[in-house]
């Protein structure tokens, strides 16, 4: 009896000690990332690696702006994939590695395209932006694009919601360029309707890493677990197993 009860308590200890990690991603898909019905890579990364710690993961797709306002009030502990801005920083913890970034731990590249219409004088050669007459623009709450355009000294305007409707805006005449995920604007590209109508300028706006950002709170009370998590993140995405896993995951 005292074996049975024993037993008992261990696994009711082991119960209360197993939770959930709530984390919010994008309310669109932006693959090869994250899906709003079904794990992309990063969703996969972090299941996994919560996984390996005994916490389960729960997903919920909202539009970033509320992302961001949910983790920095608590509503969510992480935000999927986030960009180490220092607006960011300022409620979010990101994996450090002798107090620099740690980009081995990254769940993935954000890699930002300027594009445009064709025939527009409007241009970006990767360090200036020439013959702007109109702010550019970015989706809704991308923060780390806002960032760069703020730094650039640029006209910026994030009130579009995706790239869709961004490049009807440049073929309408309403902007002469937008910036937008390099994933997200290829898929966008496969249209007939842009294909030969939206070009992408060669150089890039903006290439950083996407982590698991965590609310700084909710660190504080699990740092060997989230510090795990991290880790584990790293070592699934550098597995041999991984190069063979990744593109079943980006569809």
């Amino acid at each position: 009896m005292l074996k049975v009860c024993c037993w008992l308590l261990l696994f009711c200890l082991g119960s209360a000690q197993a939770q959930t990690l709530r984390v919010c991603i994008g309310d669109l898909s932006n693959p090869p990332l994250t899906f709003v019905d079904h794990d992309g890579q990063a969703q996969y990364l972090i299941r996994q690696a919560a996984n390996r710690q005994g916490w389960t993961v729960k997903f919920e797709p909202v539009p970033w702006r509320r992302c961001r306002a949910g983790v920095e009030s608590g509503r969510y502990h992480a935000a999927g994939t986030a960009t180490a801005t220092p607006s960011n920083r300022e409620f979010m913890v990101f994996p450090l590695r002798a107090g620099q970034l740690d980009e081995n731990l990254a769940l993935g590249e954000f890699k930002v395209l300027v594009y445009r219409a064709r025939g527009t004088a409007a241009d970006w050669d990767g360090q200036r932006f020439t013959g702007l007459q109109a702010p550019v623009l970015y989706n809704a709450g991308f923060v780390a694009v806002g960032d760069r355009l703020q730094q650039l000294q640029v006209a910026h305007d994030d009130s579009a919601q995706t790239i869709h409707q961004m490049m009807q805006m440049l073929l309408h005449g309403r902007a002469q360029l937008a910036a937008g995920q390099a994933a997200s604007v290829q898929l966008e590209l496969q249209k007939p309707e842009f294909a030969e109508r939206i070009e992408v300028l060669p150089a890039p706006l903006l290439r950083a890493g996407l982590f698991l950002g965590v609310n700084k709170q909710f660190y504080g009370q699990h740092p060997q677990v989230i510090e795990a998590i991290w880790r584990s993140i790293g070592e699934v995405r550098n597995s041999p197993e991984w190069s063979e896993l990744a593109p079943q995951l980006a569809h």
